[in-house]
C-alpha cells in the first residue's frame, strides 16, 4: 500500500513557499510516497447552491488559497527528489486540452517522471464558464481531452499528432517536450458510474469520492467491465481512496487491501502550524511503519 498526503487546504498555507517546502520535505523524509494537491481556478459569488455537489457542501470557498496545481507541483519538484507529485483532483475540463497537455508534460520532464494526475469532470458551472468552457458537455469533452493528451505525449519529438473528435480537431501537431516514458498516469476522480466507465476506458486508475463497501465494489466492477470492453487489461488499473490519518488502522488497511486499494491519500488536521502537521506525519509514519520513520 502506498500512502500519500494532501496538505491542509482549509488552513490557507498552500501558497506559502516555506510552509509547503517544509511539509513536502518532511513527508519525503518520513517515507510517504507522494503529495497531492487539488484545483479550483476561481470562485464566482453566485447562488449558494453553487457550492454544493451531490448533497455535499464544499469545505473550501471563495477566499481559500488555491494555487495553480501545476505551478505548485513544479515548485515542490525543485525541493524534493522522490515524492510523486499528484493532482487530486484537477478539473481538466476547465482547460484547453493542448495547452494543458503541454504544461503537465513539461512538469513530467522537469521532475524526471514523478507526476500522476487525478482528474475530475468538474461540478462548479460558474467556474467552468469563467474559464471559457461549456458545462453541459464536460463529460464528452473530458473523454476527448484524455485521448488528446495520450496522442500528444506519445511518439517521438519528430512526429506530428492528429485528432478528430466532436469537440476538438487538429492535424500534424508537434507538442514537445514529451513526458518521461511517453505518458503520465491518469486517474479519474468522481463517484458516478460515468467516472468509473471513464477510468476503465481511458484511465490508469480510479479515485472515487465517498464510496465504501458494496457501492465501491459495484463502481470498481463497472470500471473493470469498461476496461475489458475497450480491450484494456483491468488488472493494470489502480484504485486510490482518501482517508483521514486517524482513521487508518491495521483492520481498515486489511479491508482496503482486500478491496483492491493500491494507494491511500491522507487527510491530516487543519492547523496552519507546520510543526503540528509534521508531528501528525511522524505519528502516522511510526504507527504504520513507513521506511523513513
Amino acid at each position: 500500500m502506498l500512502f500519500e498526503v494532501i496538505p491542509p487546504i482549509v488552513a490557507d498555507v498552500t501558497a506559502d513557499p516555506d510552509w509547503m517546502a517544509g511539509y513536502a520535505q518532511a513527508a519525503e523524509r518520513l517515507g510517504f510516497a507522494g503529495i497531492v494537491v487539488p484545483e479550483h481556478v476561481a470562485w464566482v459569488l453566485a447562488d449558494e447552491s453553487t457550492y454544493t455537489h451531490d448533497g455535499l457542501r464544499a469545505v473550501t470557498g471563495p477566499t481559500t488559497q488555491f494555487p495553480d496545481p501545476i505551478e505548485l507541483l513544479s515548485f515542490l519538484a525543485g525541493v524534493t527528489s522522490t515524492l510523486t507529485l499528484a493532482t487530486g483532483v484537477a478539473v481538466v475540463t476547465n482547460h484547453q486540452p493542448v495547452v494543458w497537455a503541454k504544461r503537465v508534460a513539461t512538469l513530467s520532464a522537469l521532475s524526471k517522471g514523478r507526476v500522476r494526475l487525478g482528474l475530475g469532470v468538474g461540478w462548479n458551472a460558474d467556474e467552468m464558464q469563467l474559464c471559457g468552457q461549456e458545462f453541459h458537455n464536460r463529460g464528452s469533452r473530458m473523454d476527448e481531452q484524455l485521448q488528446i493528451a495520450r496522442i500528444l505525449w506519445s511518439g517521438t519529438k519528430d512526429e506530428g499528432a492528429s485528432f478528430h473528435g466532436r469537440h476538438y480537431s487538429f492535424d500534424n501537431v508537434f507538442c514537445n517536450p514529451k513526458p518521461v516514458g511517453g505518458t503520465i498516469p491518469l486517474h479519474i476522480g468522481g463517484a458516478s458510474t460515468a467516472a468509473a466507465v471513464r477510468a476503465g476506458r481511458f484511465g490508469d486508475g480510479f479515485q472515487p469520492l465517498n464510496l465504501e463497501g458494496d457501492e465501491l465494489a459495484a463502481k470498481v466492477a463497472r470500471m473493470r467491465a469498461a476496461a475489458r470492453d475497450a480491450d484494456r487489461d483491468p488488472d493494470r488499473l489502480e484504485l486510490t481512496l482518501r482517508r483521514a490519518m486517524t482513521a487508518v488502522t491495521p483492520e481498515s488497511l486489511a479491508a482496503d487491501t482486500a478491496a483492491g486499494v493500491s494507494r491511500i491519500v491522507l487527510n491530516g488536521g487543519t492547523s496552519p502550524d507546520l510543526s503540528r502537521q509534521v508531528a501528525e506525519l511522524e505519528e502516522f509514519a511510526g504507527r504504520l511503519g513507513l521506511v523513513g520513520a
